[in-house]
């Protein structure tokens, strides 16, 4: 459900910052896009990560290979402004997202209804806790990102393009009528 309302999200935003940009039956725009846009990124590695448990497997964690990041992503056409918030975590709930577009708002003025948290499902991150050091952190260092993200804003056009990718497959495949998992 969560990932249906993220992809709906996307598409609404982007279709309508896409309808500034689409020409008219002359091939001329229709109106001149004004949208800026301003990025920012930041590790959001805890600090102390020996002995942490990471969500999704029984393993404790014994060192860093790669950081996890957050990106944060700024969106202003004028009228209206949004964020786009990543997260390298397992999930982006309640929890985080409550607090998180709190923080943002307050930052930027961006509305807390205007700011779109989805994470990329990883399993080697940390659980988050929003009384735990790292959990005030994570949101304090959002917060920072989207007011750097805002502070960089620049003129952008949008486009967009379409592909067959053949890389990806459904591990639950139905194979004579039984679901079949596979592998990636």
């Amino acid at each position: 459900m969560h990932l249906i309302y993220r992809n709906l999200c996307v598409t609404l935003l982007l279709s309508t910052c896409l309808t500034y940009l689409m020409p008219d039956a002359e091939g001329q725009s229709a109106a001149k896009s004004n949208l800026r846009a301003g990025v920012a990124k930041v590790d959001i590695t805890p600090a102390e990560v020996k002995e942490l448990e990471v969500v999704g497997h029984r393993r404790k964690v014994t060192g860093v290979r790669d950081p996890l990041r957050a990106g944060v992503l700024v969106l202003d056409d004028g009228q209206t402004k949004a964020a786009i918030v990543t997260l390298d975590l397992i999930g982006a709930y309640t929890e985080i997202v409550k607090p998180a577009r709190a923080q943002i708002e307050k930052e930027t003025g961006i509305p807390a209804a205007n700011i779109m948290v989805a994470a990329s499902h990883n399993h080697s991150g940390p659980g988050f806790d929003a009384n735990s050091a790292w959990g005030k952190e994570l949101i304090a260092k959002l917060g920072a990102a989207a007011k750097q993200a805002a502070s960089k804003m620049t003129p952008v056009t949008v486009g967009y393009g379409e592909d067959k990718i053949g890389f990806s497959i459904n591990r639950r495949k139905v194979i004579n009528g039984r679901a079949v998992v596979r592998l990636n």
